[in-house]
């Protein structure tokens, strides 16, 4: 009761304060958090992160979810002049900074979406940052929610997973960006960022691939949002909401509406103690630290967050844009910041009524699909009209954010070079999401997911902190292969995990058939649960066997399996002293691909090439 008490008493402040006129309006400043990753020589994730952060042990560094993540601070800028400049060599220098304690543990910093290498094992309780913090939240999360995960992402490849994700939460990283906002104008402001979100995240886009399967253009927001859900699976009888969340309507009244919006609809999950009561700090003249309204805000994940600054002599209101993904490079990113902070002012000031302009629904929805389909979605924009993302940025968007920044007085050369990169970006239609997808396709037509993955993952490694966007960037084929060596191979990496299944009770013509028409020479055998029972293999079938009787009868019944982390030369060795041909991989007792004979001759020709 406490907690909700000094709530309640922040709220009152809070209103006092704007009603006063206490707060910072007449200078805007621009900031950013930058989340990264930490990868090792085969660019998997590296548990280095919080050393580095302790090593360093600077305020501006800190620990993220994962211990392959870190999360950078820039200082705040006034918008104006060479501001995104100087926004990207204050990164730039911190990121070197990052980079060469890395190096010093053979590492290296990237920046990306989604890490494209991450695979399940990474993703453990051993990979969770030791922070209090992060591991408090987990367990207050799956205490609300309870065991009953349920993953389903869909895009090219599908996701569905019932693990409980322990992890998933440092899978995705970000690039903040923080924009400070006169307190008589957030509602319109707020309201307006809400508006915009849609084509400009289509523009930013860079995270297509999760667990080697190409989900959304932008995977981060589904898994995002399905990873702090503390809804019960099954039991959503009455409309709860997700604590990550774009919105349900328009802001009327300004920054204390959205705050009781949030309070009245996310229990607070997670509470801390006030020792001060903000109306008498205020009674007494002094700016409040608002800490239990800020502390309950940070537990609901907003893509567009307002933010309370209450740290200097005078407060101040921010909008903080959280749908950004990190990467392909720091210069994509500056342009990103540049791009939203000019729609930001560039916005058109005689509107105040913006459901005449757009209807919510349709602002949510377009949130949506740029989410799932990038620069490929279309958006209903004013007066109902449907046009494509790639239209509406450069005809519309471009020019607006241009001009809201002129307004600004930003630097003509910095408004040229950081638009220009938008406006190539859009017009070759190369965000990293489509350079990602693209480059995967070609090499998967020589490689493994696994060392595409790799390949997609390296140049991006190799070039996330240089100046060539993008845009600019080749996109992959074979000759650009990088492949993993031999000795760090696993089962994981050569299994096929597209396979076809067959029932015990199947007749062993239909088995037959199914393996002629996919040219198979070993399928999976499932008993009525759906747990693999057996091998049906070609070369074994005895022709004196009916083909009327079943599966069951003509499968074999006794079979060894790996897990996914079996090397690849115990997995040689096991095939060869058994003399197996089909190598099922289990996790938990599930069937999650299979190693055939032939795979394993090409990675061993491949090896002694």
């Amino acid at each position: 009761m406490a907690f909700e008490k000094s709530v309640l008493d922040d709220i009152e402040a809070l209103k006092f304060m704007l009603r006063e006129d206490w707060f910072e309006n007449d200078i805007q400043r621009i900031g950013s958090e930058q989340e990264l990753d930490i990868v090792n020589e085969l660019c998997r994730p590296a548990l280095v992160g919080n050393d580095i952060a302790n090593e360093l042990n600077r305020s501006d560094v800190v620990e993220e979810y994962a211990r392959f993540n870190l999360e950078i601070n820039s200082d705040p800028i006034e918008l104006h002049g060479g501001c995104f400049d100087q926004l990207h060599r204050q990164l730039k220098d911190k990121l070197h900074v990052i980079q060469a304690k890395a190096q010093e543990r053979k590492t290296a910093v990237l920046l990306t979406g989604i890490l494209p290498t991450l695979r399940n094992s990474d993703l453990s309780l051993g990979a969770l940052s030791p922070s209090l913090r992060y591991k408090t939240m987990l367990k207050l999360i799956n205490q609300r929610r309870g065991v009953n995960y349920e993953f389903h992402i869909e895009g090219i490849d599908q996701l569905i997973s019932r693990e409980n994700p322990t992890v998933y939460g440092g899978s995705f990283t970000s690039f903040q960006i923080h924009l400070q906002i006169p307190s008589p104008d957030f509602a319109d402001a707020y309201n307006w960022a809400q508006l915009i979100s849609g084509p400009v995240m289509a523009a930013c886009t860079n995270s297509p691939i999760f667990l080697g399967k190409r989900l959304w253009h932008e995977t981060r927001i589904a898994l995002f949002g399905q990873t702090t859900d503390t809804r019960k699976p099954y039991k959503n009888l009455i409309n709860e909401r997700p604590r990550a969340a774009f919105g349900d309507n328009y802001v009327t009244k300004g920054i204390v509406d959205l705050f009781k919006r949030d309070i009245t609809n996310y229990k607070a999950f997670v509470m801390t103690s006030s020792d001060t009561n903000s109306m008498e700090t205020v009674k007494n003249g002094e700016v409040p630290s608002l800490e239990s309204l800020k502390f309950h805000n940070g537990t609901v994940y907003r893509w567009n967050r307002p933010c309370l600054g209450t740290e200097g002599r005078k407060p101040h209101l921010r909008i903080e844009n959280r749908y950004i993904p990190a990467g392909p490079t720091l210069v994509d990113e500056i342009a990103n910041a540049a791009f939203w902070i000019g729609l930001m002012e560039g916005r058109p000031k005689d509107v105040k009524n913006f459901s005449k302009l757009l209807d919510f629904d349709d602002v949510h929805a377009n949130f949506s699909k740029a989410a799932q389909w990038g620069l490929e979605a279309q958006f209903r924009w004013f007066e109902g009209k449907l046009i494509s993302a790639q239209d509406l940025i450069l005809d519309h968007l471009l020019p607006m954010a241009k001009e809201g920044l002129q307004q600004k007085g930003v630097s003509k050369d910095a408004i040229d070079k950081y638009l220009n990169i938008i406006e190539l970006r859009v017009s070759k239609v190369q965000t990293g999401s489509i350079w990602m997808l693209n480059s995967f396709r070609n090499l998967r037509k020589n490689a493994s997911v696994s060392d595409a993955s790799l390949t997609i993952t390296s140049f991006c490694k190799e070039n996330c902190l240089l100046e060539s966007p993008v845009h600019e960037w080749p996109i992959l084929t074979k000759k650009y292969a990088y492949f993993s060596p031999i000795k760090s191979k696993t089962a994981e990496d050569i299994m096929d995990s597209d396979i076809v299944t067959i029932r015990k009770h199947d007749l062993l013509d239909f088995g037959l058939q199914v393996m002629e028409w996919k040219n198979l020479t070993h399928v999976p055998v499932e008993d009525e649960k759906g747990k693999l029972c057996g091998i049906l293999a070609k070369p074994s079938i005895s022709e004196k066997l009916d083909k009327e009787c079943s599966v069951e009868e003509a499968m074999l019944k006794d079979f060894i399996s790996v897990c996914p982390e079996t090397s690849f030369h115990e997995v040689k060795k096991l095939m060869k002293k058994n003399a197996i041909h089909c190598l099922p991989v289990m996790v938990k007792g599930v069937l999650a691909g299979i190693i055939l004979e032939e795979d394993v001759k090409k990675i061993s020709e491949f090896e002694s090439s």
